[in-house]
């Protein structure tokens, strides 16, 4: 590599650091964007994800979006042997997307998909730590630095590396363990970085107001100014002014008749053209806000949205078509991917799906009207419809019928006094005990693998006071897994099954604490959480079910008996 060598002498050090800048321009932005992660743009503004948000347009853009995915129910459907769907709320999945994705429950699930979506939306990117308990099942999500993590394809398998600051040792995670919602990508790997593409647009905008408070600041004029011909000393300025301003300043004044006389009259001061245009160019950057998040404008305070009631019912409905559905998309696919296991997914059995009822839904006689004509097309039951308007089933055990009430009014049967033939009642068949055993052993695991995940940490963060823990724990945790339990209650009995969730809950716990103090007692302190680790994912990982399966015979041989 060639070097050249530069002589500085006293005098001619004015003529050499203009060459050595020079020289330097073309690195400042790299350098600059690399050392404070911000972007140097046309208008002399520094942006970075912080400072764009400075800028009220797009503040207001990604909290609609954000805020608008984020108010969506994110239901999980499964297919039913007919092809009917029924919700699965006792997914572990449902609870982190909808109730908190953290076991200590220190996050709302509404604040973390607000987060992930605004950090797709800025950095292009929004990424979460997938935790797994027993069986694979997602125990918790935990936000990652959209800056600090990247994916890695140069491995045989696709990996992600994160770290909390520059100064911390990034850590590898499988792709499996990592929820990535990214935005418009040029690999499909990582999504462009909205605010480094957008910086000379939203940079502009950012001057424009810079502009505008150092005007107001520096340069601001009165409204009116009070012309005379006669001559005025700086006294009796002051004097005129001050007499004017308390007679005609105020509320009270806003009607007052000005008297004027000595030739004093009043010169109003209009908007200069070229405020007018800086107006015109502040309302512009609106619309090109608006343009970058696919919104349309009048959402962002623009006049150059729709200008009638059905022209904005049709916006809103681009709203959700455009912009938000794209989103939502990608928030499904990404849960149906790394959410659900293999067996779920195999023919999208077990699915995500958002509930847009409150995005779509048009005003009360609309609806009305719409649940109406279906009934009468005998396309849904008076049930169906009722569920449509949030109202339960009817109380008279009708309403699940098909058919057309101007049509076929309802008859009611009267009962034929003759005594009917009586015939042989079939003998129920025995129910199959499957699914109860499953849904039990479903509950017992995702318990399990939140339970895990606190043991383990109190391992690594205690030593001697492991065991008081534990034990004030597991008084505390029965009462939840019970309430866990006892939804499932309904479900046995239907199928002649007697399910006591406190006995359930306490055989659980006692088997798991008995286990987790000997080997409290049998484990050297400095490896502690590896044996709790070890605990839960070897010796415990086979309880729960194992547990299902002892509960449901024994309510087999009561049923018999």
């Amino acid at each position: 590599m060639n070097q050249t060598e530069i002589i500085v002498s006293g005098s001619s050090v004015a003529e050499v650091v203009p060459q050595i800048s020079g020289a330097l321009s073309n690195e400042r932005g790299w350098l600059t964007a690399g050392l404070s992660r911000s972007w140097d743009t046309d208008s002399g503004q520094r942006i970075n994800a912080e400072t764009s948000l400075t800028y009220s347009s797009v503040f207001q853009a990604c909290s609609l979006i954000s805020q608008g995915i984020a108010s969506l129910g994110f239901e999980v459907f499964t297919r039913t042997a007919d092809d009917d769907r029924e919700r699965l709320r006792l997914h572990p999945a449902w609870g982190l997307l909808n109730i908190s994705p953290s076991p200590t429950e220190d996050i709302t699930a509404f604040s973390f998909r607000e987060t992930m979506t605004a950090s797709a939306l800025l950095h292009g990117n929004g990424y979460a730590a997938i935790g797994r308990g027993g069986g694979g099942r997602p125990t918790s999500l935990t936000l990652l630095n959209p800056q600090m993590t990247w994916p890695d394809d140069t491995q045989p398998e696709l990996m992600y590396w994160t770290q909390e600051t520059a100064q911390d040792e990034a850590r590898p995670i499988p792709a499996r363990d990592v929820f990535h919602l990214k935005g418009l990508s040029p690999d499909g790997l990582v999504g462009y970085s909205v605010f480094k593409l957008a910086r000379n647009s939203w940079g502009l905008g950012l001057a424009q107001e810079k502009h505008g408070a150092r005007h107001f600041r520096n340069g601001s004029r009165p409204n009116i100014a009070l012309r005379t011909t006669a001559h005025l000393d700086e006294d009796q300025a002051t004097s005129l002014r001050q007499r004017f301003e308390s007679r005609h300043r105020g509320l009270d004044a806003e009607t007052s008749t000005a008297v004027l006389s000595g030739g004093l009259e009043i010169v109003p001061f209009s908007i200069s053209n070229e405020d007018s245009q800086w107006l015109q160019s502040r309302a512009f950057q609106r619309v090109e806000v608006a343009s970058w998040f696919n919104l349309p404008p009048h959402m962002l305070g623009s006049s150059e949205g729709p200008s009638s009631y059905n022209s904005l019912q049709e916006e809103n409905r681009r709203f959700l078509q455009q912009t938000l559905r794209p989103w939502l998309n990608k928030w499904q696919s990404e849960a149906d991917l790394k959410l659900l296991t293999g067996n779920e997914r195999d023919g999208k059995k077990t699915y995500f799906e958002h509930n847009l009822a409150s995005l779509i839904e048009a005003d009360t006689a609309a609806v009305t009207e719409q649940v109406t004509k279906l009934i009468a097309s005998e396309v849904i039951s008076v049930n169906e419809a009722r569920r449509k308007l949030n109202m339960n089933k009817r109380a008279d055990g009708r309403g699940d019928e098909y058919r057309n009430p101007a049509i076929n009014p309802t008859v009611d049967i009267v009962e034929d006094k003759a005594e009917p033939i009586r015939a042989e009642a079939p003998q129920p068949e025995a129910a199959d005990p499957g699914p109860c055993q499953k849904l039990l052993a479903d509950v017992l695991c995702t318990m399990q693998g939140v339970e895990a995940e606190r043991m383990a940490r109190r391992a690594k963060n205690t030593g001697a006071t492991f065991e008081p823990y534990a034990k004030r724990f597991y008084r505390d945790w029965g009462k939840k897994v019970s309430e866990a339990i006892e939804p499932l209650t309904g479900v046995w009995q239907q199928l002649g099954f007697d399910l006591n969730p406190e006995l359930v809950a306490a055989a659980y716990v006692a088997h798991n604490l008995g286990a987790l103090v000997e080997v409290y007692e049998n484990t050297s302190r400095n490896v502690l959480e590896s044996g709790v680790k070890t605990l839960f994912t070897e010796t415990l990982a086979d309880w729960p079910r194992q547990l299902a399966s002892d509960v449901i015979g024994e309510a087999q041989h009561v049923q018999n008996q």
